[in-house]
Parts: C-alpha cells; sequence; structure tokens
C-alpha cells in the first residue's frame, strides 16, 4: 500500500509483514529512493496516528 497525501518529496510504504520490511528497505538502500521512499510499520503509523487525535 502507498498512502499519500499533500506534496511531499518522500512517500511511505506501509508494511504489515516484519519479514519484508527489511528486505525492501534493503532494495531501496543505496539506491534514487533512499530518503525518498519510507518502509513504515503500519502499527507504528496507526498508533502515531492515534496519538495524535487524543
Amino acid at each position: 500500500m502507498v498512502l499519500g497525501s499533500m506534496a511531499h518529496e518522500s512517500v511511505g510504504v506501509l508494511m504489515d509483514d516484519r519479514n519484508a520490511e527489511q528486505p525492501i528497505t534493503g532494495v531501496i538502500s543505496n539506491t534514487y529512493y533512499e530518503g525518498r521512499t519510507r518502509v513504515i510499520n503500519i502499527r507504528t503509523a496507526i498508533d502515531y496516528m492515534m496519538s495524535q487525535i487524543e
């Protein structure tokens, strides 16, 4: 899943598979997309969003 909202210079990839996070991050590293694409655990993202509501 790719999540986007406003004009930014980066995108986030939300992952619900801890085993896939590290390989995806490894593929992105040392490429043009490093620093522009963030691999984020979906549970971490949800926890963060919920903390912003409270």
